[in-house]
């Protein structure tokens, strides 16, 4: 940062300090008060937010203050605060009107009082978030109570604020921890999680001043919310300000993996098996043949690749020899374009005949290869667990299960298909995708906070567009952090692990154990059991006693066992005795791929000033060496013969180095794929930006939405279409006033909205509407909302169709846009077919006469100028149901 922000900075923070000491002359109610004159002003736009920054994070800091000395706070009731029930645990009101917050309260179950004032530094990340910088502040620096001023700041313009975690625990935590300092001042706010997506309460989250959640929670309601053909579940509706926090975790780490909303209706309607359920036996057979050079794989980078002698025994044992043959179409095209007896015409038939076939033929190669990805490189209980019938994936980077999560490009049906699990409800059809990255730039403003941020300040800056700033720790660090010790075998760098543990614990110093997978983590607790010792264990898999185990975990003696669980969030607060005998000892097994884990899970321990120590065991069979480079690999196997003790550990320092050179080579690696995977996603975001837009204005009934619909597809101008479509309008209005005028003369009491049968290509469907505003406009209200469900279909079927289409790795990118285009054009005629041909199921006189027979799809209405209805007659509400079934049961008059 630079010297003159900081200075003015600096200068923010005193001012802040000086306000802060005025407010303790202030009672309860003036304070309070005092807040709602500042919200007042910001909303009649009298003030901006950063004119009144310094008040706003005075009375914060002042409202921490007073329930940091102050048991009870008393005001007077306000007409929210008069609403709440019992459920509320920090505050009640008495029958005299006032309200009593209490310091107290249950977090995640567990009592928690509040004993937090913010220091200067707190102020200074406060201050940065406002700013929209992504924060670093080492662990243990209160990045929770950070984040309340910004977010009450931000959140008086009634543009909202959303604080996104990595996390359900921690969303929770946070927002149990910090939601009475919010309340007190009269700000609404609410917890996304554990809610149902399109529930009331879910809703209800969203529209308050400050929502928490964690970043998938938002990222999938954003796709719900695009996919529903009902505006009433639609939840969010504000993208003010986002504050994100374990920013590095969701914004780089997350960036290349988007987010993908299935169907789970395409296998389960068919009683074929899917096409990897079908291939697998080849697979499988093809795996086997391991002395044949058919395949190779890449554990470190999980891929697996078929080799040329491979493709030709798979394609035999499929018994289709073109599969992987990648000239067989183009030589087909070819033949077709040089042929001179066929017409212009038929040759963009044929040859768009042949294009489809060809993406068939990606499709399958891409099935294959799959197939063989998750038979050979995807491991149980390192890459996913089996829970439920369900293939549920381990995020490596921070060993949390991703429930709602799935991998694209097919990778997880076939590993579905691999573990035997039914493929029906997963991610048949993908309905809707997005990255982080796409989703966080719908947001005004987008801050961050991380204990990791500036190892990858590049990106940062290229991919978003932000700056990193640094918040100095309140107190020194004093922890202890040791040099690598290399061995050069995994089973002597575990002895030597635990050996190093058995002594810490006869110093009864806590330990931390932290390592990479499930694996490694049962695999070093039965090690250790089996020296005599009792850690408690850690992982994916034991997440529901996570806050008891994290609650042990600093006491005198405990050890830990933990994958990449305890890196992020995970408060392991020492005891005064465990402090004594040298606080926090973090040993790790291996490093990770990234070197921003390991700090994460070196500062578990030395927080605020605390005693505590770090150590790293690795070895030459570890899965990270093969990043590097053949040369350094041949250095390191040299120093492996010349300089290791009779325990197997190397002494020579350069060793070391390459361990650190093959972390950052992979680093590296990683970044790169983060790239390509943000230019894929930045490829197709246009065309959904574009639809989804569209879509939410046919929705919500936006005004000019239809015509925006009409441009699109460029049917606005098209006189020949305008000149049909006005004829055959009349004729819909006509037969739909027909149903309409005999449903409110027969149905007793009609619903606000009621359905009214449809029929396009011979298939009923219904749309609803209001049966008063259609007479009232004639019929116009009805074709209003056959347009708007008419070109809802249309986008919907695109979108889905278009990105269903592009879910191979092997379609070139440089395919997109012809792709869409393609699929455009017949989304066109879709769209004009149904429009001119769209009907409602109704056998007048008039159908009679142009020779319409009368079929099942037809509301059999046998007198069309009759007013009533017959008891056997069906419903006219379009329920399909016999009137004496349905309306007929409140009919007024026979």
């Amino acid at each position: 940062m630079k010297s003159k922000e900081q200075n003015n900075i600096h200068d923010t923070i005193k001012a802040i300090n000086e306000a802060y000491d005025e407010l303790s002359k202030l009672s309860n109610d003036e304070l309070r008060n005092k807040f709602q004159d500042i919200r007042t002003s910001v909303v009649d736009q009298s003030v901006t937010l950063d004119n009144v920054l310094v008040d706003v994070f005075a009375i914060v800091k002042e409202t921490m203050r007073r329930f940091a000395k102050n048991k009870y706070i008393i005001v007077e009731a306000n007409p929210t605060e008069k609403s709440w029930d019992d459920s509320y645990d920090f505050v009640f009101t008495t029958n005299n009107g006032q309200t009593i917050y209490k310091n107290s309260w249950n977090v995640l179950g567990e009592k928690f009082t509040w004993n937090m004032i913010p220091y200067d530094e707190q102020l200074q990340g406060g201050i940065e978030i406002h700013n929209g910088r992504i924060l670093q502040m080492a662990t243990g620096e209160g990045k929770t109570l950070v984040v309340i001023a910004p977010a009450v700041l931000n959140a008086i313009n009634g543009k909202g604020v959303h604080v996104m975690t990595v996390n359900e625990y921690l969303s929770k935590r946070d927002f149990e921890i910090t939601r009475p300092i919010y309340a007190f001042l009269g700000l609404s706010v609410g917890c996304i999680e554990g809610k149902a997506h399109y529930s009331l309460q879910r809703k209800e989250a969203y529209t308050c001043d400050i929502t928490f959640g964690t970043t998938s929670g938002f990222v999938f309601d954003y796709l719900f919310d695009h996919t529903t053909l009902d505006v009433s579940k639609c939840v969010q509706d504000k993208f003010g300000f986002t504050i994100v926090d374990e920013a590095d975790s969701v914004m780089i780490d997350e960036e290349e993996t988007p987010h993908i909303l299935s169907g789970g209706v395409y296998y389960s309607q068919k009683k074929n098996k899917s096409p990897y359920e079908k291939f697998l036996p080849n697979v499988k057979k093809l795996v086997a043949q391991t002395e044949m050079g058919l395949y190779t794989i890449d554990i470190l980078r999980k891929k697996a690749t078929l080799t040329e002698k491979g493709k030709a025994w798979l394609a035999n044992d499929c018994g289709d020899s073109t599969i992987f043959d990648d000239d067989f179409y183009d030589n087909k095209i070819k033949c077709i374009e040089g042929d001179s007896t066929l017409t212009k015409a038929q040759k963009e038939g044929f040859v768009l005949a042949e294009k489809n076939s060809w993406l068939s033929q990606l499709k399958l190669q891409n099935v294959l290869c799959q197939l063989l990805t998750a038979l050979t490189v995807y491991e149980k209980d390192v890459d996913y667990i089996v829970s439920d019938k369900k293939i549920i994936i381990v995020d490596q980077n921070t060993g949390r299960l991703k429930p709602t999560h799935v991998w694209g490009y097919g990778l997880h049906e076939a590993v579905l298909a691999k573990e035997n699990l039914p493929l029906k409800n997963e991610i048949d059809n993908i309905r809707g995708t997005i990255t982080v990255k796409n989703y966080l730039s719908l947001y005004d403003k987008l801050s961050g906070m991380t204990g990791t941020a500036v190892a990858a300040i590049d990106e940062w800056h290229n991919v978003y567009g932000l700056e990193v700033a640094v918040i100095p720790t309140h107190k020194p660090v004093i922890r202890k952090d040791y040099p690598l010790r290399a061995f050069t075998t995994s089973e002597q760098a575990l002895f030597a692990m635990s050996q190093e543990v058995v002594r810490l614990h006869k110093e009864q110093r806590p330990v931390l154990v932290g390592v990479n997978s499930i694996k490694q983590s049962e695999k070093v607790k039965s090690y250790l059991e089996s020296n005599g010792l009792k850690p408690h264990l850690l992982n994916a898999k034991t997440l529901g006693q996570e806050a008891s185990i994290i609650t042990r975990a600093g006491e005198l003696g405990c050890i830990t066992v933990a994958t990449n669980v305890a890196g992020r969030g995970t408060d392991i607060k020492p005891s005064d005795d465990a402090l004594t005998t040298g606080g926090l000892a973090v040993i790790g097994w291996g490093i990770a791929h990234s070197k921003r884990i390991d700090e994460q899970l070196i500062g578990r321990s030395g927080r605020q000033g605390n005693p505590g120590s770090s150590q790293f065991f690795v070895s030459c069979e570890d899965e990270i060496i093969g990043y590097l480079s053949p040369n350094d690999k041949k250095v390191l196997e040299d120093l492996k013969q010349q300089n290791v003790t009779d325990s197997g550990e190397i002494t020579d320092e350069r060793a070391v180095k390459l361990f650190l050179l093959a972390q950052h080579n992979k680093e590296e690696e990683d970044k790169n794929e983060r790239a390509e995977a943000i230019k894929r996603d930045n490829i197709i975001h246009p065309f959904r930006w574009l639809l989804y837009n569209l879509r939410m204005q046919l929705l919500r009934q936006d005004r000019d939405a239809i015509k925006s619909g009409y441009k699109l597809f460029d049917l606005w101008e098209n006189i020949d279409f305008k000149s049909e479509y006005e004829s055959h309008k009349k004729t819909i209005a006509a037969k739909a006033l027909l149903i309409i005028e005999r449903a409110l003369n027969n149905i007793w009491r009609v619903e606000a909205l009621t359905p009214i049968p449809l029929m396009t290509d011979e298939k009923i469907s219904s749309i609803k509407c209001d049966f008063r505003e259609a007479v009232a406009t004639r019929g116009a209200s009805v074709i209003r909302e056959i347009e708007k469900q008419t070109l809802l279909n249309v986008i919907d079927k695109l979108w889905i169709g278009f990105i269903n289409e592009i879910n191979s790795p092997l379609i070139p990118q440089s395919k997109y846009e012809t792709i869409y285009q393609n699929m455009f054009a017949s989304a066109k005629k879709e769209l004009t077919r149904t429009l001119l041909t769209v009907t409602l199921p109704v056998n007048d006189a008039e159908d009679n006469k142009s020779n319409v027979s009368k079929s099942y799809g037809y509301f059999p209405f046998s007198n069309a100028n009759c007013d009533t209805v017959g008891l056997e007659e069906l419903c006219p509400c379009g329920s399909g149901k016999p009137y004496w079934q349905c309306h007929g049961s409140f009919a007024v008059k026979n």
